[in-house]
C-alpha cells in the first residue's frame, strides 16, 4: 500500500535545535492498516520529506485491521528521501 496522509498527525512540538528550516523537531503519530514491512519499505514516507525533519519522532500503529502493533522511529531526511530508524516496538 501507499502512505495515507489522513492517518498522519503532528502530536506535539518537541523543541528546537538551532534556527532555520528543520530546527524545530516534532512528534508525529501515524495509523495504518499496512503491515510493518510495508511501512518500512524504502520510499513509504518520502512524500513527506518537505514536512518532516531529521530528528523528528514518529509513532506508527500498523496493521490495525490485522495483528496490530506499535513501533517508534526517529526520522532521517535527505534530499527527497526519508529513512526510519526503529527505536522501540511493543512486544
Amino acid at each position: 500500500m501507499a502512505l495515507d496522509k489522513d492517518g498522519l498527525n503532528v502530536i506535539r512540538e518537541l523543541g528546537a535545535i538551532g534556527t532555520g528550516k528543520g530546527s524545530v523537531k516534532h512528534q508525529w503519530g501515524y495509523v495504518t492498516n499496512d503491515t510493518r514491512a510495508q511501512v518500512e519499505t524504502d520510499g513509504y514516507f518520502d512524500a513527506l520529506a518537505d514536512r518532516m525533519a531529521t530528528g523528528d519522532v514518529i509513532t506508527v500503529s500498523y496493521d490495525c485491521d490485522g495483528t496490530p502493533g506499535v513501533r517508534i522511529y526517529v526520522v532521517v531526511v535527505t534530499t527527497g528521501d526519508i529513512a526510519l530508524t526503529p527505536l522501540y516496538e511493543t512486544p
